[in-house]
Order: C-alpha cells, then sequence, then structure tokens
C-alpha cells in the first residue's frame, strides 16, 4: 500500500508540473502573438489580461448549464441517472428465480448467471423558481430492468423490472466549503416499486433529501432518506431498511474522456451492518460522439427490489448512452 501511495504522489506531481509547464508555454506564446500586433500604446497589464484564460467551470456547473438549455427545447429529454445498457452482467450467484417460474423442479426455468441489464432515467421542471425562490420543482423517473436474455429455455423472461417516480424541489446554493462549493440542495419525495403483486410485490417510499459538491473535476452527492411507514398488514418489505440502507453517497471524478463513479450505501447499523458498493468507468468509443462504453461492478445488497436482501456480486460490460 505504502509503494502504491508513493508510486500514485509522484505521479500526481509530475503531472501538475506538466500541466503547470504546458500553461506557461501557452501564456508565452499568446503574449508573443499579442505583442506583435500590440500599438505602442498598449501597456504590459493589457497584453497578459488578453491572454488569461477564463477560470474552467467546475463538473457539474457545466452539466448544470446545458440541462437549463434543455429545458426550454420541446424535444429534448434531459437525463437524470445514468442511462446504459448492460448486453452482458454476470452475477457470481444465480439471481432469483421467482418472478418467472413456478416450477423450479425443471432445469430449464431457473434463472441463469448472465444476463441484460439496462436502466432508463429522465427528469424534467415542473416549475421553475418558484414563488421566485430560485428554486425549482422538478419530477423524474427511472426504470431498471434485468433481463434473461440469453435463456432460451424459459423463454427469456424479464426476471425484474424496478419503476422508481419522483418529485422534488431543489435550490442552488453556490457555498464554499472545505475548498469544495456547495451547488445545490433538495427535498422531495421517491417511490420504488417492482409493479408485482401478492407475494412479488416489492415497494417503499421515501422522503429524500440530497446535497450537492463539486471541486474541479470532482462531484458528490449525499441522499440520505427517511422510509414512509406503512401499514405492517400491507407492508411486502418490511426490513428493507436494514439491507438498502439509509444514504447514499455517489463520488464521481473525470480523467479527460474517462469517467469513474463510486456509490456507497449503508445501513449505519453496528451489529448488523449491510450496505452496497458500486463502481462504474466510461471511456469513449471510436467513431461514436454519443455511445460511451461503460464496466460497472456492483457487491452488496439492493440491486434489484426481488433480491434486496440477498447479497449480490455481479459485473456487466455494455454502452452508456448518457454521462452524469
Amino acid at each position: 500500500m505504502k509503494k502504491w501511495n508513493w508510486a500514485c504522489g509522484i505521479a500526481l506531481g509530475f503531472l501538475g508540473l506538466s500541466t503547470a509547464a504546458q500553461a506557461d508555454v501557452t501564456m508565452e506564446r499568446c503574449l508573443l502573438d499579442q505583442l506583435a500586433n500590440a500599438s505602442d500604446a498598449t501597456t504590459v497589464a493589457e497584453l497578459k489580461a488578453a491572454c488569461e484564460l477564463p477560470p474552467a467551470q467546475a463538473v457539474i456547473s457545466r452539466r448544470l448549464q446545458e440541462e437549463e438549455k434543455n429545458y426550454s427545447k420541446p424535444y429534448a429529454i434531459t437525463a437524470h441517472r445514468l442511462n446504459y445498457v448492460l448486453p452482458m452482467t454476470y452475477d457470481q450467484r444465480r439471481p432469483s428465480n421467482e418472478p418467472f417460474s413456478q416450477d423450479l423442479t425443471n432445469p430449464d426455468n431457473r434463472a441463469q448467471k448472465i444476463e441484460t441489464k439496462f436502466q432508463f432515467s429522465f427528469k424534467l421542471p415542473l416549475v421553475q423558481d418558484v414563488l421566485d425562490s430560485g428554486g425549482d420543482l422538478m419530477a423524474g423517473y427511472t426504470q431498471r430492468s434485468f433481463w434473461q436474455m440469453y435463456n432460451s429455455k424459459a423463454s427469456k423472461p424479464f426476471r425484474e423490472t424496478n419503476y422508481e417516480p419522483e418529485i422534488w424541489y431543489q435550490y442552488p446554493v453556490n457555498k464554499s466549503f472545505l475548498g469544495w462549493n456547495f451547488v445545490g440542495a433538495s427535498l422531495g419525495w421517491d417511490h420504488q416499486s417492482n409493479g408485482r403483486a401478492q407475494a412479488y410485490s416489492r415497494s417503499w417510499n421515501r422522503v429524500m433529501g440530497g446535497m450537492v459538491f463539486e471541486r474541479d473535476e470532482y462531484a458528490l452527492m449525499l441522499r440520505p432518506w427517511w422510509r414512509i411507514k406503512e401499514d405492517p398488514s400491507n407492508d411486502d418489505n418490511p426490513d428493507i431498511s436494514h439491507y438498502m440502507g439509509n444514504f447514499d453517497l455517489t463520488i464521481g471524478r473525470k480523467f479527460g474522456r474517462h469517467s469513474f463513479d463510486l456509490l456507497l450505501r449503508n445501513n449505519l447499523e453496528g451489529h448488523h451492518n449491510r450496505g452496497a458498493v458500486q463502481v462504474g468507468w466510461s471511456f469513449p468509443l471510436p467513431n461514436s460522439p454519443r455511445m460511451r462504453g461503460y464496466v460497472q461492478w456492483f457487491n452488496g445488497y439492493g440491486e434489484s427490489l426481488m433480491d434486496y436482501n440477498v447479497r449480490q456480486n455481479t459485473l456487466g460490460l455494455g454502452i452508456l448512452l448518457a454521462d452524469w
């Protein structure tokens, strides 16, 4: 570990020196060009001002600016969470058979370890600048499906689909906090279910908060939530909070045209600690300005509602349609 930290430190140091040196060369070239075309009355301060680059926007600010443009376009759909298709997803343990099979004695009816996973997510503003507050009332929808596409013997069924509509109020903050920019906060209602009935039904409702921070090419989002209590006689999954946790933390980092995202979730229970970790890497594809390659690894509880109380370890490869 010490060798790894030492090597990373040297690499980052060289990267910083290289970037600074490149910036100095660019400034010198610009000053020479400006000097060659400047009048006799031009001052040195004016030459430097002409060559200074505007401060670069951090990663979340860039996205918010582009989203604001999209909201006024009638034919544009704004991405909410990640949108992806993973044709090949491997689960180390065999996923649940329950949603599509009653006869588990027949091996043809058992779920396979390799399946297709995809997610579609969008959002739109319902009311902008609510009561002149500067904040917006938003609505979003996310759908995640698990498809046994290679399971021909079982007629290629959709093993599980999770539906997640939500509505929230978001407010811009723009305050500095420990070297990070506190971009905004949100508060809203979130419903998640698998749309099934009786023994296969899984659902819960939450009051969900959110805080978003940025620092250069880093993005950080903290989402704490509180589950809305249900009638015990109608509660499909009374222990879901013990597995899905009370919050999630997402950290993103862009390296040029590559993006990395890390999702952490935990129940903060000492004796029965459970949670999940998800790591994603998106990378450019040749001759494809819109689609990107995407690798996703998940380990823990709650990848799907049907298996919320089953620990899973999955690895998927596919296409990212909308980055964060």
